[in-house]
């Protein structure tokens, strides 16, 4: 069982909101925090992210702090 998950938005064969879905279904992570990766930082485009099960968002390009800082607070809470 995984702590945290990143999540790339943008993957080859199905969106990263698809796969965190698909992830929220599984008994064992459905609190597990899931961080979206993406260069999409549109705010439409963020709210659909959100509302996929998305627990924080981190925009590209990725400032390495920030990642930090999101990925403590949630594995601390």
């Amino acid at each position: 069982k995984y702590d945290l998950i990143l999540m790339d938005i943008n993957l080859p064969d199905m969106s990263g909101k698809d796969v965190t879905r698909a992830i929220r279904e599984m008994p064992d992570y459905i609190d597990t925090p899931i961080i979206a990766v993406t260069a999409h930082a549109i705010k439409s485009e963020i709210e659909g992210i959100m509302s996929s099960g998305i627990t924080a968002l981190v925009t590209k390009p990725i400032n390495q702090a920030e990642l930090i800082s999101v990925i403590n607070k949630h594995l601390s809470g």
